[in-house]
């Protein structure tokens, strides 16, 4: 409504030659109602008295106001308009002019209060200049047709009032309260022609407030600051400058609780840091700290990963290759989580200077890392991170194909990888294992297995170049499957006495084997199919003639196989 209003009061001006006094405005004062208007720009005059006319309500009928308006003034106030209570009033204008030789009567359109506030004004950002801590605000242009002014606020001063009528888009708060002491609150309202204003106080925007702290025994620096309020900041970026040069980003975070901190300060130096946050659009700047200054210590440093790698049982070893020059008080072992951050699993042996990660699979993918102590029991280090070798296997009718995951922990190069294999009728048979090839790539192919074990099983080992240190991938195997087979029927003491099963890669001795009756009483149960049933129950005797019900779990590879049947004992 305030937008078709004022359209059709420029629109009136531009176009409307046949009015001499056309409206522009009228508005609130309070208790009194302000009316402006002015002439139109043509060859008539204005002739006689001028009436105003107005009515309280849109059905009240129009009464004259006054009679005598003065035509240089272009306003006229009515006094009173809005005692006891504000009215809806509307108000038009009687005149006469003289164009040329006729005089014509004539009046205005009606116009009614304008009592529409304009649009809200929102900052875009508050931030504060590091390098002199003054408070810089930016907003965006008020789009209403006949806006006027911007106001500021600061609810931090006693009087809030930062500057009125206010015409332009950039303010910088060039005396606040120090930003070094607390979060700062600024807000933005906007007027229109008739100084009506949108409320405060719902859009407020407030400063970051970096605080930090030093631990002289650690030479660490903690930054902790308050949320921007305001938009939502999607990232930090840490800005860190030393020894009075220029601030030089160290660093981006995402870290909802908004502490930082950095382990990597350099001795002996003044640091002085800012933060800046991002959102979707803007970013604000915190203030700047106050100058810290680094000690000298001998912290642990330049710690290694000397090797990661997995053992005969699955577990997974993580070897330390610490700074002999150093002391230290604990060395901690982090591995990532499903969260892509890390988590403290436990300590190295600093005599051994080993840790065995039971916790994990050797066959996927695992990251870690170490954390040094110092003497202090600070952390003053953090190594590389380095991950386990994961070998697969993909099997082709009588070929094999093996690839495995690049070992990046050494410094120096790789020199080589040895692959080695170990054949049997299943897994536990698979202790004889050879080193077969040498390679310099991730993959091996092996062809033409007919005719040879049911299970051949797999492992690599990595040599580092130099040192030859070595770390080892998981064991994987390739087993060759398929039905397994029982008799139907036994003759006791006859050449068919044994019941047992034949199949391609079975453990009967983690086999279990359980023999009913036709009345569902046990007979047999045995954990150990190494030796096969021969019609004797659990009580060493002779089991009678007749047809039996069998359940048989077979350990094959990983998988447990459960077969049901029957059997027919012959006397």
């Amino acid at each position: 409504m305030k937008y078709l209003i004022t359209i059709l009061i420029i629109l009136s001006i531009k176009i409307s030659t046949a009015q001499k006094i056309i409206f522009v405005r009228i508005c609130n004062s309070g208790i009194n109602n302000t009316i402006y208007w002015q002439e139109g720009l043509d060859t008539c005059r204005l002739y006689g008295t001028i009436n105003l006319y107005a009515k309280e309500n849109e059905t009240a009928q129009y009464y004259k106001l006054d009679s005598n308006l003065n035509t240089a003034s272009k306003s006229y106030i009515h006094k009173n308009a809005n005692i006891p209570s504000i009215k809806n009033w509307e108000y038009k204008i009687e005149y006469k002019t003289i164009c040329g030789t006729d005089t014509l009567a004539m009046h205005t359109d009606s116009l009614m209060v304008d009592d529409i506030k304009p649009d809200s004004s929102i900052l875009d950002s508050v931030s504060v200049n590091p390098l002199n801590n003054q408070v810089y605000l930016g907003w965006s242009k008020n789009k209403t047709p006949d806006f006027a002014f911007y106001y500021l606020y600061n609810s931090d001063r006693v009087d809030p009032r930062l500057a009125e009528n206010y015409v332009d888009t950039f303010y910088i708060d060039v005396s606040p309260i120090n930003p070094q002491t607390k979060p700062l609150t600024y807000d933005i309202t906007s007027s229109d022609s008739c100084d009506n204003r949108r409320d405060y106080g719902k859009y407020f925007h407030q400063t970051i407030w970096l605080r930090t702290s030093i631990d002289t025994c650690l030479n660490e620096v903690k930054l902790i600051w308050s949320k921007y309020i305001g938009w939502e900041a999607q990232k930090y970026f840490i800005f860190r400058k030393l020894n009075g040069g220029s601030f030089v980003m160290i660093d981006e975070i995402t870290d909802t609780n908004r502490v930082y901190l950095d382990k990597n300060t350099p001795i002996n130096s003044q640091i002085e840091y800012f933060v800046r946050a991002h959102g979707n659009q803007f970013s604000s700047t915190s203030n700047s700290s106050f100058m810290v200054k680094s000690g000298i210590s001998s912290n642990p440093s330049n710690t290694e990963i000397e090797v990661v790698t997995a053992n005969t049982n699955k577990s997974i070893s993580i070897m330390a290759r610490p700074n002999p020059t150093n002391n230290y008080s604990q060395l901690i072992v982090e591995k990532k989580n499903e969260f892509f951050t890390f988590d403290s699993i436990g300590s190295i042996n600093l005599t051994s200077k080993v840790f065995i990660d039971n916790n994990s699979r050797d066959d996927q993918k695992s990251i870690y890392r170490l954390i040094s102590k110092n003497a202090c029991r600070y952390y003053s280090d953090t190594t590389i991170v380095s991950g386990n070798i994961v070998l697969s296997l993909i099997k082709n009718n009588d070929n094999i194909r093996l690839s495995w995951t690049r070992y990046f922990t050494w410094n120096n190069a790789i020199e080589k990888h040895i692959i080695y294999r170990a054949s049997g009728n299943n897994i536990p048979e698979t202790t004889n294992f050879m080193a077969i090839s040498e390679n310099n790539s991730d993959t091996f192919f092996e062809e033409s297995l007919t005719n040879q074990s049911s299970v051949n099983c797999y492992f690599i080992e990595t040599i580092e170049s130099t040192l030859g240190t070595k770390s080892r991938s998981n064991t994987i195997c390739s087993v060759e499957t398929g039905d397994i087979f029982y008799p139907n029927a036994i003759v006791i003491n006859g050449t068919n006495s044994s019941f047992t099963f034949i199949g391609k890669s079975i453990e009967l001795n983690n086999s279990i084997l359980e023999i009913y009756d036709r009345w569902g009483n046990q007979v047999y149960l045995s954990n150990n199919l190494s030796s096969p049933w021969t019609g004797i129950d659990n009580n060493n005797n002779t089991v009678q003639q007749g047809v039996y019900f069998f359940i048989a779990k077979i350990k094959r590879n990983e998988e447990i196989i459960q077969l049901k049947g029957t059997i027919n004992v012959i006397n």
